[in-house]
């Protein structure tokens, strides 16, 4: 049988699935209860060197020693 014959059989007893949706990661909560900071350089045009230096932080969960058991899911205290 080809894939158009076994896809029509199956359509005619209802024997198809609903196709599942992409997995989307969430990336930001962006209804946190933190202050946001304000940006300080905006407007700010350099005119030499040092004068605007720019950060960021990303926070990621620490690796657990060799040999030690680290359950992800629990929450922190």
């Amino acid at each position: 049988m080809n894939s158009k014959r076994v896809l029509r059989l199956m359509q005619q007893d209802n024997l198809l699935c609903l196709p599942q949706k992409p997995f989307v990661p969430v990336t930001t909560d962006s209804r946190h209860a933190w202050r946001v900071v304000p940006n300080l350089a905006r407007g700010m045009v350099p005119n030499s060197l040092d004068q605007l230096w720019v950060a960021d932080i990303t926070y990621s969960a620490p690796r657990p020693s060799v040999g030690e058991a680290y359950d992800w899911n629990a929450k922190e205290k």
